[in-house]
């Protein structure tokens, strides 16, 4: 356009000028954000991951202190009561038109989702898991997948006896379990209690 008088024009070319300016400052300005947002957002995710864990492990237990592995820190599964005065197994009710054994291509799937979930407990004793079969189920409320660290260095520990007896008490489906991990899927038929 054409400026009409000497005021216009000025205040033309200092919107132009400004506007340059500004663009410019926030090209930078997304370009550090951009560096930094990258290791900012890594530490975002990590914390926000972390306070959701916490979130979900609270008022479950006293929390393993020892713990060597990435935060955060899982429930201490020995300090919890060896029996749950007026613990009973869940009942369990599978929705209609659908069956409660998992087909081979959905345990592959839990299983794989299992590996990216926090570790919910710690555990170093082969009986009398009541307490933890009691937190498990209040875990079971707000998650589908209960995962169990073995503790390392502890003797007589036999996983085989610990998974038996907790997939008795809860009447859950065991996707996993090797020396280091016990991993408990609640099934679809699980209700909660208040249900």
């Amino acid at each position: 356009e054409i400026c009409s008088s000497n005021n216009s024009c000025q205040m033309l070319e200092h919107n132009i000028t400004v506007s340059q300016v500004k663009s410019n400052e926030s090209t930078e300005d997304e370009k550090m954000i951009r560096k930094d947002g990258q290791e900012g957002n890594i530490s975002i995710n990590g914390s926000l991951f972390e306070r959701e864990a916490d979130r979900l492990l609270d008022g479950l237990g006293p929390r393993f202190i020892d713990w060597w592995r990435p935060k955060p820190l899982p429930v201490d599964a020995d300090l919890l009561p060896e029996v749950a005065p007026g613990f009973k197994p869940p009942f369990r009710l599978c929705p209609p038109n659908a069956r409660s054994k998992l087909t081979d291509d959905e345990l592959t799937y839990l299983r794989k989702l299992a590996l990216h979930l926090p570790t919910h407990f710690v555990l170093g004793r082969n009986r009398k898991l009541q307490g933890l079969a009691a937190a498990i189920l209040k875990l079971w409320e707000k998650c589908h997948i209960a995962k169990i660290a073995l503790k390392w260095g502890i003797p007589n520990t036999n996983n085989a006896q610990m998974a038996y007896e907790l997939k008795c008490l809860t009447g859950g489906v065991l996707l996993l379990r090797n020396k280091f991990f016990i991993i408990l899927y609640r099934g679809k038929d699980f209700l909660p209690c208040a249900v």
